[in-house]
């Protein structure tokens, strides 16, 4: 049996599976094996909201095939199929890849192995981020001149965000004027921004490691890459990668390229990370796991950044 019946036969015997799944759950993730290899399987169980959903896959595929040539260490990707039918509405098959996630291993690691993790880490962002907007067109949703892309969609982001926060009962209406209007109201400042492909989505869960060296193996989970400001990225570096190291993070930019040492990157770091939280807020983990706990404990964070970014443009730091 070659590969595509392969896989056709195995989400078959899953078609209950995934009608018994959340409305909100979109990938399932399973290995498969043939007398000769192993491919990791990754199926979209429901139907796409739009667009960007319903392509995800093929965009994924085309990324891997894009930062493979430029020597960062992915899946390789064999296929991404895009017919709907009842029980799936399309695949993606890549090739697995051994190691244990960056997540297990952290705490455990020596000081001077986590440096040498961020050494190469760093190095293969600059490859990441050196991947530049005329390699990229597939990625952009709509045309519009490139300089002013990223604005554009933040802006349209935020627009889904303000949709969403509007009839979400754990925040206040006073947090929600304040928070939207400081987003919206600064995007002028995402201008001209230089533009990279970018991860969107790293975190110690998308690096594996081999277990014997803690070398970089592969970088995981690409469907929300972007044509974007590689700050977005570096942001998720110092909140979940090495957050909490400053000998990690100092090694760090002693050999990352894209990061300059200025008021508006300050700003727009502080910027980002306010957009991020508000974005998960509404359509990630807290979203789906929601405490009033957890929305108190985001509010007051939310606040305090908005609270420092304004004193940066003020010249109040």
């Amino acid at each position: 049996m070659d590969l595509p019946l392969r896989i056709e036969e195995i989400l078959k015997t899953k078609i209950e599976d995934f009608k018994e799944l959340n409305v909100d759950s979109i990938n399932q993730i399973f290995e498969v094996k043939t007398n000769f290899s192993e491919y990791i399987l990754k199926v979209m169980t429901r139907e796409p909201l739009d667009d960007w959903e319903k392509n995800r896959f093929v965009r994924s595929k085309y990324i891997l095939e894009l930062v493979l040539q430029n020597d960062i260490p992915v899946n390789v990707p064999i296929f991404a199929s895009t017919h709907s039918y009842d029980y799936y509405h399309s695949y993606l098959l890549m090739t697995k890849d051994e190691g244990v996630s960056l997540k297990e291993l952290w705490q455990c690691m020596t000081q001077t192995q986590k440096n040498q993790f961020t050494t190469e880490f760093a190095n293969i962002l600059n490859l990441i981020h050196s991947i530049t907007i005329d390699k990229l067109t597939l990625l952009k949703e709509y045309p519009i001149s490139d300089n002013l892309y990223w604005k554009a969609w933040i802006k349209k982001k935020l627009l889904e965000i303000e949709d969403k926060i509007n009839v979400l009962n754990y925040f206040n209406s006073s947090f929600k004027t304040s928070s939207m209007t400081f987003l919206f109201s600064n995007l002028k400042y995402l201008d001209d921004r230089k533009l990279s492909l970018v991860h969107y989505d790293l975190n110690q869960n998308n690096i594996l490691v081999n277990l014997n060296d803690r070398s970089i193996n592969v970088i995981l989970d690409w469907e929300w890459a972007i044509l974007g400001d590689p700050l977005i990225d570096y942001i998720s570096i110092k909140q979940d990668l090495l957050a909490e190291n400053d000998e990690a993070l100092n090694v760090f930019n002693s050999v990352y390229l894209y990061y300059e040492e200025d008021q508006i990157s300050h700003f727009l770091l502080l910027y980002y990370e306010i957009f991020n939280l508000l974005n998960g807020a509404c359509f990630g983990y807290l979203y789906h796991n929601p405490s009033i706990e957890n929305y108190q404990l985001l509010t007051n964070k939310v606040s305090t950044l908005i609270n420092q970014a304004n004193a940066i443009l003020t010249g109040d730091t």
